[in-house]
């Protein structure tokens, strides 16, 4: 039963050009990586973010433009925007560091808040800042984007069938990108996702993250493929 899940995982693909940063010549040595995608490219990109999390705004900078890569309307207006923000604002890579810790150990609201203030959010987001936290925690924290909430809102039903005790919910999808209001759907997720990622780990022999589950999530959104009720 959990062939198709491995095979997701094995099949994940995101790759991601840092060089395509606009003003990536202002940055070196940062924003000058080449993604091939897979899992093991990406686990090498989050080991180096956490390298530097106390030390380099610039691994923030890069995380932001790597999330927002498969958007090339705004990966570049929004990454130069946000490094303004906190260029401006004097803001040092251990207060990150320190708001993200926050929410890991206590997810919610206020403490996401926390830390869209700092990367200059005015609107109710939630998945760019969110990311920040699977960066920082990935054997414990997923990512989510609107790849995620589909697969949920077309899975959830089926999926509450299994054996994982908690259940998802589906996202509200009422907006081009995930808000406040989908934020409970999204601890469901997280919760689920852990779980899942137990289940998996006993499964396979092989050790799964809560983010590794995600990922596998995120591949049969994108490619159509089926993942076995576990």
């Amino acid at each position: 039963m959990p062939k198709s899940w491995m095979f997701a995982l094995q099949n994940y693909s995101y790759p991601v050009c840092l060089k395509d940063f606009e003003f990536s010549s202002q940055y070196s040595p940062f924003f000058a990586d080449v993604i091939s995608g897979n899992r093991a490219s990406t686990m090498e990109f989050e080991n180096r973010f956490r390298e530097n999390t106390t030390t380099k705004l610039e691994v923030y900078y890069e995380v932001l433009f790597w999330k927002l890569y498969s958007q090339p309307k705004i990966r570049n207006r929004t990454t130069a925007r946000v490094i303004r923000h906190m260029e401006n604002l004097k803001i040092v890579p251990n207060l990150v560091w320190d708001k993200i810790s926050l929410f890991v150990k206590s997810p919610s609201i206020y403490n996401l808040r926390q830390i869209r203030l700092l990367f200059g959010f005015t609107a109710p987001v939630i998945a760019v800042c969110l990311t920040y936290s699977a960066f920082h925690s990935p054997d414990i924290f997923p990512m989510v984007d609107n790849q995620i909430a589909k697969w949920v809102n077309a899975n959830y039903k089926k999926h509450n069938s299994g054996t994982v005790i908690t259940k998802l919910i589906p996202f509200s999808m009422k907006n081009t990108s995930l808000r406040e209001d989908d934020f409970p759907s999204y601890i469901k997720w997280v919760d689920w996702c852990r779980e899942l990622a137990n289940i998996l780990t006993k499964k396979t022999k092989f050790y799964w993250r809560a983010r590794d589950v995600e990922m596998a999530v995120f591949t049969s959104q994108r490619r159509n493929l089926a993942l076995n009720i576990l």
